[in-house]
């Protein structure tokens, strides 16, 4: 929670992404995820689903949290789509 204030008083946009999924507990999220929509912020994944606290103590994500305001959440969205596009396009190369 300590965080989510934090951030939402310096900016405008948090972003918090792994490399690979890892359990996160809701106890670290529920609570700044509360003010941050009762400030009229939007808390979602990183596919824009909002955050699910219903699956136990930890959270069932695959790939990161996003934390901004109702109107920079399409284009943020839109932006981490890309970029995790490009990510995935360099890591097929790796491959080869």
């Amino acid at each position: 929670m300590q965080l989510y204030l934090e951030e939402m008083e310096r900016c405008t946009v948090y972003l918090r992404f792994t490399r690979k999924p890892r359990p996160e507990s809701i106890r670290n999220h529920a609570a700044g995820s509360i003010l941050v929509s009762e400030a009229g912020g939007k808390v979602t994944d990183a596919e824009g689903n909002p955050l699910d606290f219903s699956k136990g103590k930890y959270l069932d994500y695959k790939r990161g949290i996003v934390v901004t305001t109702q109107k920079l959440l399409p284009r943020l969205l839109n932006a981490v789509r890309e970029s995790t596009k490009e990510e995935e396009e360099a890591d097929s190369w790796k491959l080869h």
